[in-house]
């Protein structure tokens, strides 16, 4: 062979080498499309034919993070080229339940690199939220003001997603909404908008109007409420300067989340232990204390009628022997509460009479109520009934958790009909939290739909809330245990769901935020 022959031959291996080197690597990591379609557009683009569209679920793919190592996409056909950065904002240091719900279901998602600017956090809050098992560590939390450069103060912050949980004061801050207008104008961010109250949102303010209106119009924004009736009121009733119909119609992105997270809390007892056997006859109403919003008279009237009713019953059934056991045992019940107190004695201090074997008092019922919250004015408890009532007033959020699961009922303290369609109860997410029953109608199941029937005390038609509680009262320990269990499992399910919804909004900001180009 001639040496010319020799390097065409070299040549033309050389050539043939690198074209199956090309092949296998279009294989591998196929051309990506742009976003600048629509789903339809995209998904021609890339399908084999018309009737294969893309999917966006169900395949996970690793890549590069920004920080280094690797994070985890969720999307199918698209390798992530960065990390997801996402930004919790909240400026006026309220609603830790929502935030702290809003960094579990994001800091479940493998790609997010999570940042939170809020105000210090209030009442043990961190505690619960560093328990969370998530891919990556959260970062400590900043204070909103450093949103402008976030955890890199060299260069200005530019998160692809920022959720502000407190959106209708978290926009009209200046500082804030001098920030989202340049990340809009960057047209790399998406936002998440959480809307508390409805009424608000009729007719925005000017400068709410001027900074969140242009996400709108640029389709980059969605409206978080916190429960489904709320969003349908929003729907109906929000907005109503913003066109909904021709050209100029803006369209109002409206979804619900359910501001529940997981707590470790105390097991349930079992048959053997003596807490099942003695039984818990405590229940509890959350909210503010204020005799103008809730009738404490009647409850107290309620309360006064069911141990009545128990100690009658338990004196003509028991001999004095038993009724001493049961008077030592009603004395020595909830010292172990936090933070308990009435006008009366302190169960945390352990103020009570001894009960000795000589003594021959009747059976008297340890039905209590415990009000956990807060207020300036309380109501005044008679004197019969100062040592079943218990106040918890600004309780620290795990003990607040833990006392909530130590109660076999939950009360709604609605002040309104407001909290079935304007505005979201915090005690709803608070009873599967707790992992204890809420008495509930069939109005708050349609206006709060992720809680389950079978997971409360259903208050039937006719029926008042204390004669729920009654019931639950007279129903078998056992009965009250297994509720107790599908209050967690139902929160347990509810807490995957917001997982698997939040991944869902993820990927489609991505797509609007040109993620995958």
């Amino acid at each position: 062979m001639s040496r010319t022959h020799f390097l065409w031959a070299v040549a033309a291996s050389t050539a043939l080498f690198l074209l199956l080197l090309v092949q296998n690597q279009s294989q591998r990591f196929p051309q990506l499309p742009t976003f600048s379609g629509n789903k339809q557009q995209l998904a021609g683009q890339n399908a084999p034919n018309s009737e294969s569209p893309i999917r966006l679920t169900d395949v996970t793919i690793t890549a590069t993070e920004h920080a280094g190592g690797t994070a985890t996409s969720t999307h199918k056909d698209y390798p992530l080229i960065d990390s997801l950065r996402v930004a919790i904002v909240e400026t006026q240091g309220y609603h830790d339940e929502v935030a702290a719900a809003f960094m579990h279901s994001l800091g479940s998602q493998p790609e997010v690199e999570l940042s939170v600017f809020k105000q210090a956090p209030r009442f043990g809050i961190e505690k619960l939220v560093e328990e969370f098992d998530l891919p990556r560590k959260l970062p400590p939390w900043q204070p909103w003001q450093d949103f402008i450069s976030g955890p890199n103060s060299t260069k200005p912050y530019r998160p692809d997603l920022v959720v502000l949980s407190t959106c209708t004061w978290d926009a009209t801050s200046d500082f804030v909404s001098s920030r989202l207008n340049s990340l809009l104008n960057e047209g790399k961010t998406y936002v998440l908008c959480v809307v508390h109250e409805t009424d608000e949102w009729e007719e925005p303010k000017v400068e709410f109007e001027s900074t969140i209106r242009p996400w709108a119009e640029a389709g980059k924004i969605d409206f978080i409420t916190l429960s489904p009736q709320v969003a349908t009121t929003l729907e109906v009733h929000g907005m109503k300067s913003w066109p909904r119909e021709g050209d100029n119609r803006i369209e109002r992105k409206i979804r619900h989340y359910a501001p529940v997270f997981p707590v470790k809390l105390p097991p349930l007892p079992t048959v053997n232990d003596e807490e099942y056997t003695q039984g818990n006859d405590s229940f509890a109403l959350q909210g503010i204390f204020d005799p103008t919003r809730r009738d404490f008279d009647a409850t107290f009237a309620h309360l006064q009628r069911f141990i009545d009713s128990r100690n009658i019953r338990f004196n003509k059934a028991l001999p004095k022997s038993e009724l001493r056991d049961h008077a030592k045992a009603d004395q020595n019940a909830g010292s172990s509460l936090p933070y308990a107190s009435n006008t009366h004695i302190n169960v945390s201090n352990g103020e009570r009479p001894e009960v000795k074997d000589s003594d021959s008092l009747p059976f008297e019922s340890n039905i209590q109520l415990h009000l956990l919250g807060h207020g300036d004015i309380r109501p005044t408890v008679p004197d019969p009934l100062k040592p079943h009532v218990f106040f918890h007033e600004s309780l620290p959020y795990p003990d607040f958790y833990d006392l909530l699961s130590q109660q076999s009922a939950l009360l709604p303290a609605f002040s309104s009909d407001h909290y079935l369609w304007m505005k979201a109860s915090s005690s709803i997410a608070a009873s599967l939290i707790g992992g204890t029953p809420l008495v509930a109608n069939k109005k708050i199941l349609h206006a709060y739909s992720y809680l389950s029937e079978d997971a409360v005390y259903l208050q039937r038609e006719g029926e008042s809330e204390f004669d729920v509680i009654q019931r639950m009262l007279e129903s078998p320990r056992s009965w009250r245990l297994e509720k107790q269990r599908r209050v967690r499992k139902r929160a347990a399910e509810v807490v995957e769901e917001n997982v698997l919804k939040v991944k869902t909004w993820i990927t489609e900001a991505k797509s609007q935020i040109g993620r995958f180009d």
